[in-house]
């Protein structure tokens, strides 16, 4: 069996940030459209927590977010990018969810935020 893929609008999040579907915690993937229809994120989620791949996506289709959750938390390393597809940000969590490397550019791709998270 596949991959169960719902609409956002098909969820329902409780004040914890658990997630479900149909009355029970969500396990699969929640897709969000803009109204016109395009793609504007997917999340996958393990027993109503975030867990797994998610992307945000701008309006003009480039990609604005990239990372990975576990059990709620983020883990491996999360990216973000400026309008103008440029790396914006990269943070990197360890398994246990901790931040261990940070760096941030501004839109002409000048190092604003140096890997020790110091500038």
């Amino acid at each position: 069996m596949g991959e169960i893929h719902v609409d956002e609008d098909d969820i329902e999040m409780d004040p914890t940030g658990l997630v479900f579907h149909r009355g029970e915690p969500f396990t699969g993937v929640v897709v969000e459209r803009s109204a016109d229809g395009e793609l504007v994120s997917t999340r996958s989620y393990f027993a109503g927590y975030p867990d797994g791949h998610y992307q945000e996506w701008r309006s003009s289709g480039r990609l604005r977010k990239d990372g990975r959750m576990r059990d709620g938390r983020s883990v491996g390393s999360q990216r973000e990018w400026h309008a103008n597809g440029r790396l914006a940000e990269r943070r990197e969590f360890d398994a246990a969810g901790n931040l261990v490397r940070h760096e941030r550019w501004d839109r002409g791709g000048n190092l604003v935020v140096e890997p020790t998270g110091r500038r």
